[in-house]
Order: C-alpha cells, then sequence, then structure tokens
C-alpha cells in the first residue's frame, strides 16, 4: 500500500492531533506554583515608564533657540541663531537634541526634529 494510507481505519498521522501544553513540559506542577510568586515579585519591582510627549518637547526645543536676525546676501539667506551664524541645512544644538535648519525666509526659519517641523519668526514667537 502507499504511504498515504492510514495504519488503522479512522487514525491518521498528522501533527494537527498532537496535543498542545500551556506549561513547560520538564516543570512539575510544583515547580510551577513554586515560581508564581517569584514572577509576581519581578513584575511588582518594575519602574513605571512616564510616557513623554515628544511634540511637547519639539516645542520646548524651538522655544529655547534664540532668533537673532535673517542676513539675506546674494540669494543666500543665513540666521543668526543663539550668536551662531547657521545657513539651510545645518544643525542648531539644545542640550542633547539637535534641531535642523529646512528653511529660511523673511518671515523666519523653519526647524525640523523628528517628524516635526516649525516656523520661529523673529518676533519670537511659534507658528
Amino acid at each position: 500500500m502507499s504511504g498515504g494510507v492510514p495504519l488503522r481505519p479512522g487514525v491518521a498521522i498528522s501533527s494537527e492531533n498532537v496535543a498542545r501544553i500551556a506549561r513547560d513540559p520538564t516543570l512539575s506542577p510544583e515547580d510551577i506554583e513554586a515560581l508564581k510568586p517569584k514572577k509576581a515579585a519581578r513584575r511588582s519591582k518594575k519602574p513605571k515608564v512616564k510616557r513623554v510627549d515628544p511634540e511637547k518637547i519639539f516645542k520646548k526645543l524651538v522655544a529655547a533657540v534664540e532668533l537673532q536676525a535673517i542676513i539675506t546676501a546674494d540669494g543666500a539667506s543665513k540666521a543668526i541663531i543663539n550668536g551662531d551664524t547657521i545657513g539651510v541645512g545645518g544643525v542648531v544644538r539644545v542640550g542633547t537634541q539637535a534641531l535642523r535648519i529646512i528653511k529660511i525666509t523673511d518671515a523666519g526659519v523653519v526647524f525640523s526634529w523628528k517628524r516635526w517641523r516649525a516656523l520661529k519668526s523673529l518676533k519670537g514667537g511659534l507658528e
């Protein structure tokens, strides 16, 4: 007979009929009960992680930047930011973070950080 024929009528060899065990088969039920208090203690010792809104961080970073002047000469624009002259593509460091300058216009400077962008005007406001 061929290999696909069941050994006994009504019995098939298949991986579908394998018993599934929800626990580690090398542990006895007593071992599992002994481990439960240890797992609960580990879970309770984990510190709660405070979620921080990245958009709020971005707004604080841009607010910390001091835009002092915008210089336009021969079609190239530069901005004086925190005492440094920086052009488009330049980076402004605020603490450990870096804001990239995307665009400089007469109205202000567009900063980028991760996926957020903001225009900071010479008047000091965010738009």
